[in-house]
């Protein structure tokens, strides 16, 4: 996890409450400057889920991020 930005990335640990579902094998970053969008028929294996907890907290990282950038 060398590569966590404080204030922007978020961490999702195995302890979260959430990990289970975010299908993901161990813990690891949410890269608020490294999101994307791909097109479904691309996507191989299970999507995973999060918190709409955590979810919000991506968006206000994005949000902030955004407004860093624009600045």
């Amino acid at each position: 996890m060398h590569h966590f930005t404080e204030g922007i990335d978020i961490t999702i640990r195995e302890s979260d409450p959430d990990f289970n579902d975010s299908s993901l094998k161990a813990s690891s970053l949410i890269r608020v400057t490294r999101l994307m969008v791909i097109a479904e028929d691309q996507m191989r294996g299970r999507i995973g889920t999060v918190s709409k907890e955590r979810f919000a907290q991506v968006i206000s990282n994005l949000t902030l991020w955004l407004s860093q950038q624009l600045a």
